[in-house]
């Protein structure tokens, strides 16, 4: 895929074509996922280590693991956590400067040092 030219603030590297500018516009071009009532995240011990449920607060976190699921074969390895972190966009960026405050973005920053990979299950 070629890239657009836009930069992306949180890493400093050049962002796909196919990811807009910032969350609310990213989410734009993920489907709602209304069906999905939780997203669990299993570790390689096949146990779960992270949920994130369906409800207020949540629902942008929900969508983007339910479609990194779909897009990247329920897995988050590196290249799903890039395309994550991608839609997240100005909140990387928070979750960076204070830790524990975006939980969903750690885990993603965390496979990129390494951490996982995990498995995604959607239900």
């Amino acid at each position: 895929s070629t890239s657009s030219g836009v930069r992306c603030p949180a890493r400093g590297r050049q962002r796909s074509r196919h990811v807009a500018r910032g969350l609310k516009e990213n989410l734009s071009a993920i489907p709602e996922y209304a069906h999905v009532k939780k997203v669990a995240l299993f570790n390689e011990r096949e146990e779960i280590f992270h949920t994130i449920e369906a409800k207020p607060g949540k629902l942008a976190s929900v969508r983007i693991y339910a479609e990194m699921s779909r897009k990247f074969g329920g897995a988050v390895d590196v290249e799903a956590a890039m395309w994550g972190l991608e839609v997240y966009d100005e909140f990387v960026a928070e979750a960076r400067e204070v830790p524990s405050s975006h939980p969903n973005i750690d885990i993603l920053l965390g496979v990129l040092e390494g951490e996982g990979p995990y498995k995604i299950t959607v239900s």
